[in-house]
């Protein structure tokens, strides 16, 4: 009887290690993956957009939504913009780098209570 069971575990984790050997992993070959919380500046690429906003509206609108009472706090190349969002439509998609976001407590942890509610940042060319 325990050799019975023995056997049993042995042919349920052979089962397993060969599902998992022969499983994808996860693995895409559609290119690079993308980040959800950056936009580099190979994927804005050579199309023309005319301002920031329109970068992040159209790669990661999910970057804009105001999750506070504040707003975003929008940094470029660490220095808090006066206008927040609005400074957005301010900045060329030319001299844009990449653009990141950063949750309330990440952006609280790197540019202090001037942004409570997370920040977009900006790091130019």
């Amino acid at each position: 009887m325990r050799s019975m069971k023995r056997l049993q575990i042995i042919a349920c984790v052979f089962v397993l290690f060969i599902t998992g050997c022969a499983g994808g992993g996860g693995v895409s070959d559609t290119g690079p993956r993308r980040q959800r919380n950056l936009i580099t500046q190979n994927e804005i690429g050579t199309k023309d957009y005319r301002n920031t906003y329109e970068i992040i509206q159209a790669l990661r609108p999910q970057m804009l939504r105001v999750r506070g009472s504040i707003g975003l706090a929008v940094f470029v190349n660490g220095i808090k913009m006066s206008n927040g969002t609005q400074s957005l439509y301010d900045i060329s998609p030319l001299s844009v780098g990449e653009i990141r976001y950063l949750n309330s407590f990440d952006a609280t942890a790197r540019f202090g209570t001037d942004a409570p509610d997370g920040a977009i940042s900006i790091t130019t060319k």
